[in-house]
C-alpha cells in the first residue's frame, strides 16, 4: 500500500526518490552530489531535483 500526498506525504516517483537520496547523503548540498549534477535521469528533468530540494529543506507545498 502506497500512501496518497497529504499535509507532512508527498508522492515521489523512482527518480525523484533517488534525488532525494542524493541529496540527504550530500547534507542538502547539490555541489555535494555529483549524480544530481551529471546524471542524465536527472539533468533532463530539473523539476525532479527541485522537488526533492524542496522536500528536503522542508518548503514542498503540492
Amino acid at each position: 500500500m502506497f500512501p496518497d500526498s497529504r499535509n507532512g506525504i508527498a508522492k515521489l516517483d523512482r527518480n525523484e526518490y533517488a534525488a532525494l537520496q542524493q541529496i540527504s547523503k550530500a547534507n542538502g548540498d547539490i555541489s555535494a552530489a555529483p549524480q544530481v549534477t551529471r546524471d542524465p535521469r536527472f539533468t533532463n528533468n530539473p523539476g525532479i531535483v527541485q522537488k526533492a530540494l524542496d522536500i528536503y529543506n522542508g518548503t514542498y507545498r503540492p
